[in-house]
Parts: C-alpha cells; structure tokens; sequence
C-alpha cells in the first residue's frame, strides 16, 4: 500500500485565490500571525489520500513543508535532490533551497511536526564538527528555530501543478552546523553559500535550481524580509 499525504481539493485553492493561472506562480506572505492562522483553518479542510493516486493528479493539491535552512550570518544551504532512493523523478538532479516534504498520517495535520520529522531524517546537526544524535525530532528545537514565512504555488511545472507549499526559515543556533543526509540515497550533495555565491553559481551553471528555490530566492532570499529575520535572531 502507498504512502498515505495530506491536501487539498484544487477547487478549495481556487476559492481562496491561491491557485495562479498556468504558466504562472504565487507567492503570499504571512504579514501577522492573523494570517497564518487564516490559512491553517484553510488547511484543516484537507485529506489524506494515497500519493500513487494523486501524484500525477492536479485536483488534488499536496501540502508541503519547506524549511529555508540559514545560518547567523545569513548563508543558507543549497543541495541537489536525487541518488538511489529518490523517488521523484521530475526534480531529480535539481538544486533545492528547502528540506521538507509531505504531511504523513502520523503528523496528524500538524504543519511544525512535519517540518521537524523531515529535518529529523534529512539532515545532520553537528557541533564542532561531531554529528549530534537525536532520539526524537523534537530534540532538534534547542539547536534551531522555525518561522511560517509564506505559501508557495507553482503552475510552471507539472511537479508545481500538484503541490503547493508552507515556506519556513530554519535558523540554526550560534555555533550549529547542518548538512544533508547522503546516505540515505535521496540527496547527493549540500553546501552553505551567500546570496551572491548562489547567482555565482547559476551564472556559471553549475547548478539547476527547481522551481520553488527560484521563487524563494527572488521573493524571499532577495528581500528585506530576509535581513529583517537575521536581525531578530
């Protein structure tokens, strides 16, 4: 049996003009509190449904989470999704701005515990260089903060046409380092970089950025939001 992911009806988007016109994409910040709370009462009218289903399936909109990972002195991490166990073909080879995923059963709806379950086996901590074991996810909270910034929908593509996403910053502590998990065969590389070294690097072609991480760098990354999050650190 598959996998089993929370979302919502296309029409339900469509009702509360989150649904771009093709071709296009959309990005809406959480200006209060007041606003993301809006929308979560949005997100509560969702469902679970089998992903074999629904991956190919735009009427059904997949929910996912998005954690921007940044350090203190403003370097965020980069890193190309694919290897032996990646199972989306359509973003294989691709560089990505966020760790995340689908919304699981066991998440039961909640967008924070689904941020920190993907963190938990996506990434690795480490502290002075030594990798940091967790027993549970919520261990990670005293090494990171999560902040909701903003959703995210994507009509460019046919991976943007059944998904749409919650955007975080993960900001790590003082002193904490991170990198993806390799081993596990879903991601082949990471790296820190400035918001200059990221465009240095698309210029030369090194890099393939999927579509969210070019929304997320021009709207968030680029913006005074962004300075404004490291400043309250």
């Amino acid at each position: 049996m598959s996998k089993e992911v929370f979302g919502l009806s296309q029409d339900c988007l469509r009702e509360k003009n989150l649904l771009p016109t093709l071709g296009q994409f959309h990005y809406c910040e959480f200006s209060t509190f007041a606003d993301l709370l809006k929308y979560w009462k949005i997100f509560r009218r969702g469902h679970y449904n089998q992903r074999e289903k629904v991956e190919n399936d735009p009427s059904f909109q997949q929910l996912i989470v998005y954690g921007l990972l940044v350090k203190p002195d403003g370097r965020f991490l980069i890193y190309e999704r694919g290897g032996s166990n990646y199972g989306e073909e359509r973003v294989t080879g691709m560089t990505s701005l966020g760790i995340g995923g689908h919304i699981e059963p066991d998440d039961n709806k909640s967008l924070a515990k689904a941020l920190y379950r993907e963190l938990w086996e996506e990434i690795e901590i480490l502290i002075r260089g030594e990798k940091k074991e967790f027993l549970h996810p919520n261990q990670m909270k005293t090494y990171l903060q999560i902040t909701p910034i903003a959703l995210v929908k994507d009509e460019r593509s046919s991976v943007g046409e059944v998904h749409f996403g919650v955007v975080f910053v993960v900001l790590l502590k003082e002193n904490v380092d991170a990198k993806v998990n390799s081993e596990n065969g879903e991601n082949r590389w990471s790296e820190w970089v400035t918001p200059k070294g990221y465009l240095e690097l698309i210029n030369s072609k090194q890099i393939n950025p999927e579509g969210w991480a070019e929304i997320v760098f021009e709207k968030l990354i680029s913006a005074k939001t962004f300075q404004n999050i490291l400043n309250k650190k």
